[in-house]
């Protein structure tokens, strides 16, 4: 399960009789996963739903039974919601990616949150990525490494600074790819995506 919030911001406006600097910041995009209204492409294994506890792993920590928000909806994008991700046989990346978003009128700020609950086995097991595509090709923002993996136990705030990509076309992706096999894990999960900027 998952949740995804991202964040940009542009532009400030200046307080004329007080000379202070207010930063306003608005929301361009937002996520609960309460459904996939929103059209983000489900690559294999990935699906969006209510969080689900999960059981069976036998590296990490199983998925969570609630999502990161207090909303009732209680919904989250992950890889087998309530399940464990397939690693018996060897696969290149499948991608949970966002709809288009206009990124193109950030000025300032534009960052992209989520708050993650991840269990996946390391490299060369495993490899899990976050990647923005800045109107001509896909950057990667992040990539797990070697030994240890990634054991979350609770919902983690995750922060990227995504300025320098910004375009009419913006797009995000969360991805896993199965290296080597043998260890069976809950995987990702990502509640709410968020994307805004200062006005």
């Amino acid at each position: 399960s998952g949740t995804v919030y991202g964040s940009f911001s542009s532009d400030y406006f200046s307080n004329y009789e007080e000379a202070d600097i207010i930063e306003v910041v608005s929301t361009i995009f937002y996520d609960s996963f309460a459904d996939n209204s929103n059209g983000w492409t489900l690559g294999t294994e990935w699906q969006i739903g209510s969080a689900t506890a999960s059981s069976g792993q036998n590296y990490g920590n199983p998925d969570p039974g609630t999502d990161y928000t207090p909303t009732e909806d209680n919904g989250v994008a992950g890889v087998v919601i309530g399940g464990n991700a397939s690693t018996s046989f060897l696969h290149d990346f499948y991608y949970l990616t966002s709809p288009v978003i206009d990124t193109s009128h950030a000025n300032n700020l534009l960052n992209l949150d989520f708050a993650r609950w991840l269990n996946s086995d390391y490299t060369p097991y495993m490899v899990n990525t976050v990647d923005v595509f800045d109107g001509n090709q896909w950057v990667n923002l992040w990539t797990t490494g070697g030994s240890p993996g990634i054991q979350d136990n609770q919902w983690t705030l995750q922060n990227f600074d995504i300025l320098a990509y910004k375009s009419d076309s913006t797009q995000v992706r969360f991805g896993f790819n199965v290296g080597n096999t043998g260890v069976s894990v809950s995987y990702t999960h990502l509640r709410a995506h968020e994307t805004g900027r200062n006005l």
